[in-house]
């Protein structure tokens, strides 16, 4: 077994996007371009859950497994989950290269949200390997990810995604059944102290797992209740009041947009803007002299 940050070394294709450049810990998100055709090859068991999204092109998947080959089409949308330890003999061929999204789940966060998910009265039985097939979430999902890659996210976009990822795979791949659990009333509490400490953070760097000892709950849980009675996550939350604040010291203040973009928790002025941008509709610049409706 390998570790997940070398696996692209033992695969025919070409590395074109990591996630690592970022120092995000929550997981690892990589593209590749693909040659045409591959011959057989086995590619190495690695700890962490795999999930292999295709994004471009179009081919056909072979596994070998029971004594012969077993293929299905790898087609622009379609996902490939590959359970940890798993090592694999594969083969593909088509008309065209085709490119593909690797999403890495670290076994930690596998397991800890199959816990959550116990604790909450699911019943989860195995987690096996799938073939190629659509998943329109995980599709959504794994390219907002390479999005964020390439707009430079903080780690807290990472860890929610991958909670949340978490949480949807399980859910649909583990054979899961469901004693509803009911919301605690100490929740309403807790929503209070993470509210409190967003608006108090919002120049410095917020992890979940510094939100879940504020909350004194599990980050699942921290996840789970945020969406329940806000309608978004912690990091949703934490870059709306960001750009809130970006607002008024745009309208009310002084202060350049390198400066404002630093008191919002952005240290690159360009993440900043392309973050104001995505919000707003309109730079910052705009927006201070005179773009602004409200």
């Amino acid at each position: 077994m390998i570790e997940s940050a070398d696996l692209h070394r033992h695969l025919p294709s070409t590395l074109d996007l990591c996630s690592a450049r970022l120092g995000w810990s929550s997981l690892l998100l990589r593209q590749y371009t693909h040659a045409r055709e591959a011959e057989p090859f086995d590619m190495p068991a690695v700890p962490d859950q795999t999930v292999a999204l295709v994004v471009g092109g179009h081919t056909r998947m072979e596994c070998w497994s029971q004594g012969g080959w077993h293929g299905s089409s790898h087609a622009v949308g379609n996902s490939v989950t590959v359970s940890p330890r798993e090592t694999l003999r594969i083969r593909w061929h088509g008309q065209e290269q085709h490119q593909t999204l690797h999403l890495h789940l670290p076994s930690s966060t596998m397991n800890a949200a199959m816990e959550d998910l116990r604790e909450q009265g699911f019943a989860l039985q195995t987690f096996p390997s799938t073939p190629s097939s659509p998943d329109p979430l995980v599709a959504t999902m794994v390219q907002a990810l390479a999005r964020a890659v390439r707009n430079g996210a903080p780690e807290i976009y990472a860890e929610s995604a991958a909670h949340f990822l978490a949480h949807h795979l399980l859910l649909s791949h583990a054979n899961a059944s469901m004693a509803q659990s009911a919301l605690r009333t100490s929740e309403a509490a807790r929503l209070a102290r993470i509210d409190e400490y967003l608006h108090s953070h919002l120049a410095d760097v917020v992890t979940l797992s510094a939100l879940a000892r504020v909350a004194k709950c599990s980050t699942f849980r921290l996840i789970r209740i945020c969406n329940q009675h806000w309608g978004e996550t912690p990091f949703r939350r934490l870059t709306r009041l960001r750009m809130e604040r970006a607002k008024v010291m745009l309208l009310h203040s002084d202060a350049s947009v390198i400066e404002i973009s630093h008191e919002c928790g952005y240290s690159n002025p360009a993440h900043f803007s392309t973050a104001f941008r995505r919000n707003s509709g309109m730079a910052p610049s705009a927006y201070r002299t005179g773009g602004a409706s409200d």
